[in-house]
């Protein structure tokens, strides 16, 4: 399949990719783009971002509730959790693993060490890519044309129109 999402992991020079329809990950070189590995990681890999450290990588997976986490020194799964109806994109920040859940039109506080939900914000339907800004999560929502501002604890500060369709959000820390 096409390759899907990637998160660079910190220290390493690898790329990890998702692969659409595949339940393999692709682990390339930064500098050469070589496969180095090819982990399988199923069911569905969808996106995928590593934590902080450059310990584990998260993956959320195709129609699924379903996480994966994996050592990104020994390349294979460490475990699963549940977290909404089918969560789709990660940030990190504040020491939480922040997920939209695409079906259930939340966004989740998870935290990552007990893999367990702290809590979850309505910010409306389909919500996609998640990026933390300083002392806010923001949520592409793309059904409303929304980007949803979610303070760190959790509620809903505001919600700002941005046009039809939404998918990525992006937040550069100066």
């Amino acid at each position: 399949g096409a390759p899907h999402d990637l998160a660079v992991a910190p220290g390493r020079r690898e790329l990890w990719v998702t692969i659409d329809g595949s339940p393999a990950v692709e682990i390339r070189s930064a500098t050469s783009g070589a496969l180095l590995a090819r982990p399988s990681l199923p069911p569905a890999p969808h996106d995928v971002a590593i934590e902080p450290g450059g310990r584990r990588a998260w993956f959320s997976n195709w129609l699924s509730p379903l996480l994966t986490v994996a050592s990104v020194a020994r390349r294979e799964p460490l475990g699963r959790a549940t977290a909404g109806d089918e969560p789709h994109h990660f940030a990190f920040g504040g020491g939480s693993l922040w997920a939209s859940d695409n079906a259930g039109g939340e966004l989740l506080r998870i935290d990552p060490d007990s893999r367990r939900i702290r809590g979850s914000t309505a910010v409306g339907p389909a919500p996609h890519h998640v990026a933390v800004a300083g002392r806010h999560v923001l949520v592409a929502v793309h059904d409303s044309g929304e980007l949803a501002v979610v303070s760190r604890d959790g509620r809903l500060q505001r919600r700002l129109e941005v046009g039809a369709g939404p998918h990525g959000v992006a937040a550069l820390q100066l």
